[in-house]
């Protein structure tokens, strides 16, 4: 992929409402799931940018392939 795009892409899943929305969906989703484990191993498949990963690593180990 073009780094210019990927930047862009980037830039669209940090300020769009959908994908932040989304991000904190899942965020709380995991919270209620998980309780206080730290040790879990996360795989985000379809990760694109990789914008949720940052977030998703408060839980344990994260992977994205996208």
């Amino acid at each position: 992929m073009d780094d210019q795009m990927y930047h862009a892409f980037y830039r669209v899943e940090s300020t769009h409402w959908w994908f932040i929305v989304r991000k904190n969906i899942i965020i709380e989703f995991l919270k209620k799931t998980l309780k206080d484990e730290n040790d879990t191993t996360i795989l985000d498949i379809g990760c694109g940018t990789g914008f949720i990963l940052e977030s998703l690593s408060k839980f344990g180990y994260v992977h994205g392939i996208d």
